[in-house]
């Protein structure tokens, strides 16, 4: 998740991300959230909207937005309160196919396999 912070340490190469974007991002991220909406929502242009949110965090919004989604399911996991569909559905993922993909190529394991893993270490952390 190191991916999540900007470039420049919020000293932005130019001043297209206020604040304010960054926090209606953060509190939509589960939501249906496109560049379109956001683009139009604040008056920019979505082609450069995405050019520059890749030139100021490196990674495009696509890809910001799914990893926001997952720094979530993980949290939600790892609470064990919900299950595996739940937890993808209180993300804002919509579909559990893209949830899985996502979730299997940042951490090289399946969102199951990674609840195992968590929920069996904190069993033997208890036991010690």
């Amino acid at each position: 998740f190191d991916q999540l912070t900007p470039v420049t340490d919020n000293e932005f190469q130019n001043d297209m991300f206020s604040p304010e974007i960054l926090v209606y991002i953060s509190e939509h991220f589960k939501e249906e959230i496109s560049l379109v909406s956001l683009a139009k929502r604040f008056g920019y242009n979505p082609s450069y909207l995405s050019r520059s949110f890749k030139c100021d965090f490196n990674i495009s919004f696509c890809k910001y937005i799914t990893m926001l989604r997952l720094r979530e399911a993980v949290m939600l996991i790892t609470r064990g309160e919900l299950n595996i569909t739940e937890c993808a559905i209180e993300s804002g993922f919509g579909s559990m196919r893209s949830f899985y993909r996502a979730f299997k190529e940042e951490f090289g394991m399946s969102p199951k396999e990674y609840s195992r893993t968590i929920h069996a270490f904190d069993k033997k952390s208890t036991v010690i």
